[in-house]
């Protein structure tokens, strides 16, 4: 693997050598190299815990008797999961956190739809 400054994108021949052309040290550079996700982290965001808890709470949220509660929990938490993944792209989980809102309010209204429904019987 070849080492780049992470400054002006130079080729450096040695990854704890700085560059030549601005003075920067390549240890960012490389360290920013070996921060690509890996497997485990592209199917599962764990650096994300708020989209991570949208999305199990949201799916918990289809339960009955429990499910409105941890409907109502994941919404928020998937707005967090998407504000933390806007900031810090590193940190991934909008898929998660959108099926933890989406999945939130479909079941919320299942819930209340359901509960008024057997009240009219």
């Amino acid at each position: 693997m070849v080492a780049t400054c992470s400054h002006c994108g130079s080729s450096l021949p040695d990854p704890n050598a700085q560059c030549e052309a601005c003075a920067v040290r390549a240890r960012m550079a490389q360290r920013r190299a070996t921060d690509q996700p890996d497997a485990t982290e592209r199917m599962i965001p764990y650096r994300n815990p708020a989209a991570l808890v949208a999305y199990y709470v949201g799916i918990a949220g289809i339960i009955p008797c429990v499910g409105l509660i941890c409907a109502a929990i994941s919404i928020p938490a998937g707005i967090m999961g998407l504000q933390a993944a806007r900031d810090q792209p590193r940190r991934r989980g909008t898929a998660h956190a959108w099926v933890g809102i989406i999945v939130g309010v479909v079941s919320i209204v299942l819930h209340i739809g359901g509960y008024l429904w057997l009240r009219t019987q």
